[in-house]
């Protein structure tokens, strides 16, 4: 009987402590939570609280996905009730933003136009100063944040027919098209920001989003591999391999999970179970790469080049781990014998932008390293005396390190 009573008073101390966790900041035991991280589902009070385009975040989340789509718009303590032009706007700077101001900007009441007080000011400004580009992309922003998306898209139509492109804006209206389900023009929009400035790996997540709504597989895949090739990320690793499992082609999401795993300096015990299962599942074992070699970089030669093949083809290739696909030329691939899919896509390499049709080659051999089932992207030419560019889907497959004079590659420990 007493054993009976001390468990049940046991169980009932566990669950009251179980309650004050869920009712606390996982990070500040003394203050209440107000949210969950939308991706940990980490307790968060205000002050840990990130809002971002996608949702709340606690700052660890927030701070391992790419910057722009997840940075919170302005990082500061909250600011008191301020009242402008009889209306009354109230911003919780760094926390959460209040049910009235995630409302739809066209759900005002009363006909009174819903805002903020950084909309306003901005709106002064452009009264005044009607190109100023601070005070244009802060009322872009704060539209979308209001949830005036076809207000977001109007005024940037018109501030850019008044004043000039501004790419900044873009940013913006990626996101708007988004909300608004209309994945095709912010795909378009994207492709836009990829043609001013292909060396960005956000524009080339946003693309391939786009494009894995509308179901164009491949182009997503491409997308999402050059993302990585520019800026390792978790996140779009994750996105590359539920693209990647419709594919059917598993070990393509496994080796961008290994890849983006590789230096995360919080773990993430969730994306390392799915790495784990699809390896072992998809038998990628099969397609890892062998053997391993310096590539070193040849006196007077802009870039790091090396000998390999295609399905047994010779090819005289430079290595760029900042290109997603090895890219082969159609000569190369007629010779090769490659079976190109009709799907045209468009893909970065050798410095400019391709559209490409891909092919899945048997094996590519660089120097004395090989893998197995790599994908293969085929253009109509490349630079005088490059026959291909080896890319991040060739090189993950391997442990490979950049040294002074070359680059080192190892089969990867397991």
């Amino acid at each position: 009987m007493v054993y009976r009573d001390e468990l049940e008073a046991a169980l009932a101390r566990a669950e009251a402590a179980e309650r004050l966790l869920r009712s606390v900041c996982y990070l500040h035991a003394a203050a209440p939570a107000t949210g969950i991280c939308g991706r940990c589902d980490r307790r968060l009070c205000d002050t840990c609280a990130v809002e971002t385009l996608e949702g709340t975040r606690c700052v660890a989340c927030a701070a391992r996905v790419p910057s722009r789509r997840y940075r919170p718009w302005i990082a500061a303590s909250a600011i008191a009730a301020m009242v402008m032009a009889g209306l009354v706007a109230v911003l919780a700077i760094g926390g959460r933003r209040s049910a009235e101001e995630r409302a739809p900007a066209e759900a005002s009441t009363a006909g009174v136009r819903r805002t903020t007080y950084w909309a306003e000011t901005a709106r002064t400004t452009l009264a005044k100063e009607p190109c100023a580009r601070p005070a244009a992309a802060t009322l872009a922003k704060e539209l979308n944040r209001l949830g005036d998306h076809a207000g977001n898209l109007a005024f940037t139509r018109d501030f850019q027919a008044r004043c000039g492109a501004y790419p900044f804006l873009l940013w913006t209206n990626v996101y708007a098209h988004e909300q608004r389900g209309e994945w095709r023009e912010a795909a378009e929009v994207a492709g836009e920001l990829i043609a001013d400035d292909p060396s960005d790996a956000d524009f080339w997540w946003w693309r391939g989003n786009d494009a894995a709504h509308l179901g164009e597989r491949d182009q997503a895949a491409a997308d999402l591999t050059q993302s990585l090739a520019r800026r390792s990320s978790l996140v779009v690793a994750l996105s590359l391999a539920d693209v990647a499992d419709k594919l059917g082609r598993p070990c393509d999401g496994a080796f961008a999970l290994e890849y983006a795993l590789t230096g995360v300096d919080l773990d993430d015990d969730t994306a390392r179970e799915r790495w784990r299962n699809a390896y072992l599942t998809g038998g990628c074992a099969a397609v890892d790469g062998a053997g391993d070699d310096v590539l070193r970089m040849r006196a007077n030669a802009p870039a790091l080049t090396a000998r390999g093949s295609v399905d047994g083809t010779v090819i005289a290739t430079v290595i760029d781990e900042h290109t997603a696909y090895v890219t082969v030329t159609a000569a190369v691939a007629d010779r090769a014998h490659l079976v190109r899919g009709p799907a045209t896509v468009k893909v970065w390499a050798a410095g400019r932008l391709y559209d490409a049709h891909l092919a899945i080659a048997h094996e590519v051999t660089v120097e004395r390293t090989r893998a197995a089932s790599v994908p293969i992207a085929v253009v109509a030419e490349l630079p005088p005396g490059v026959d291909g560019v080896v890319g991040l889907a060739y090189l993950w497959r391997f442990a490979f390190e950049r040294h002074p004079d070359g680059l080192l590659l190892s089969p990867l420990p397991r």
